[in-house]
């Protein structure tokens, strides 16, 4: 803010300076006007031919002044519309550029949504399929396993069997645990496990085929599109003195700059010191007042209470401690009936494969757009105005567009 307000009283000092000499070549050109009149009326005393003559003469140069006064004033004019045209022309880039920018964001947009939708579709073919396989999972289980109360008429002769394994000690259920575990591994698969030949599998593959194709597409339109605006970057030269630091408001700002810097640096030393005188009567002070409570009865009775609560603590904390432990072994000690660990099964292979490569490819995307928006602020950082915008770093520009307003 400070440079802006220095850059606009350099500016004010210039047109007042522009202005000053303009008044004093037409005071001068006056004077030279009545200068010419009083010689011409001397001249005409003393000879009618010669005052004549030099009236003549006179009346050729007021008409050539005249005559360049229009052309400088004609050129002025057409410097203006120039100006005017060029100011035009950047503002309909700039209007062009802004549009491009929008339509690629609108397109990026869209893109995101189809892919979200997407996401939300074989979302709701997978959910559709678990729950389908669920449905029949859980029919299996419900024509497995029965109730205490009809295990006598749903199982029939196996009822005797079951009564068996239900009042045996762990050590005879693991030895039968073990039988039964042995005759399962022998038992082959009655379920299809592979979705790649289901109507979710090949749903996935085909949305999976899409939005590959899609965000080739979508990278390689990005890539000629930098590559375009490179190009361009490349050709662009500057029409304009951008450089204020070897002006009169440039060498006046670096030298406010140094001496604020200067003073900063003064005022951030005094400031120090009096914090360190501060901290060290601080530290010498001594307090007035009794304000230790510790050699009191209140005191005393205090620190009891807290050394009770102590111990209290650390006993109840000890008991719990025992009790969790206790607790922790017989869980460790105990063993599952039935497996409902699906990490170990096909499905859920492959669960932890497509949630691994979803990962790497959401990954890779927010790294690509990463990248993108990284070049995009960097270009945007280094780009500078070829005409005064109003904040007071191109005031050469506004200097000369000033002479013709």
């Amino acid at each position: 803010m400070k440079e802006q307000v220095e850059g606009r009283a350099a500016k004010e000092e210039r047109q007042r300076q522009f202005v000053a000499t303009q008044q004093k070549v037409m005071e001068k050109k006056f004077k030279q006007g009545q200068t010419a009149i009083l010689s011409r009326q001397a001249s005409k005393q003393k000879k009618d031919e010669l005052a004549r003559s030099k009236s003549a003469k006179a009346n050729a140069t007021r008409e050539g002044v005249k005559a360049d006064a229009a052309a400088r004033r004609e050129d002025e004019e057409a410097l203006k519309e120039t100006l005017q045209k060029r100011r035009a022309a950047m503002l309909d880039a700039k209007k062009k550029a802004l549009k491009k920018r929008a339509a690629s964001l609108e397109e990026r947009q869209h893109s995101a949504k189809l892919e979200r939708d997407n996401d939300v579709l074989f979302r709701n073919v997978r959910d559709k399929d678990t729950a389908c396989k669920r449905a029949i999972r859980q029919g299996v289980y419900s024509r497995r396993y029965v109730n205490v109360s009809d295990m006598s008429s749903k199982l029939g002769a196996s009822a005797e069997e079951f009564q068996q394994l239900w009042v045996m000690n762990p050590e005879e259920l693991a030895e039968r645990n073990q039988e039964y575990f042995e005759r399962i591994k022998t038992v082959a698969p009655r379920t299809d496990d592979n979705v790649e030949d289901d109507a979710c599998g090949i749903a996935r593959a085909e949305y999976a085929a899409h939005s590959k194709a899609k965000k080739q597409e979508e990278a390689a339109r990005i890539q000629r599109a930098n590559e375009e605006i490179k190009a361009r970057l490349a050709m662009v030269q500057a029409k304009t003195d951008v450089d204020i630091s070897d002006e009169l408001a440039g060498q006046a700002r670096g030298a406010a700059a140094a001496a604020t810097k200067e003073r900063k640096a003064a005022e951030a030393a005094e400031l120090k010191k009096q914090n360190e005188l501060m901290k060290k009567r601080l530290a010498n002070a001594e307090a007035k007042t009794d304000n230790d409570v510790g050699d009191d009865e209140a005191g005393l009775a205090r620190a009891q209470a807290a050394a009770a609560s102590k111990a209290k603590k650390e006993a109840e904390a000890a008991e719990l401690a025992a009790r969790n432990a206790a607790l922790a072994e017989r869980v460790k000690n105990s063993q599952a009936k039935t497996d409902n660990d699906i990490d170990d099964d096909a499905a859920g292979i492959a669960r932890a494969e497509a949630a691994a490569a979803s990962k790497a490819r959401k990954a890779a995307e927010m790294e690509r757009l990463k990248k993108q928006n990284a070049a995009i602020a960097a270009r945007l950082q280094n780009t500078q105005a070829k005409l005064d915008d109003g904040d007071g770093l191109n005031t050469d520009a506004a200097r000369r567009a000033s002479w013709f307003s």
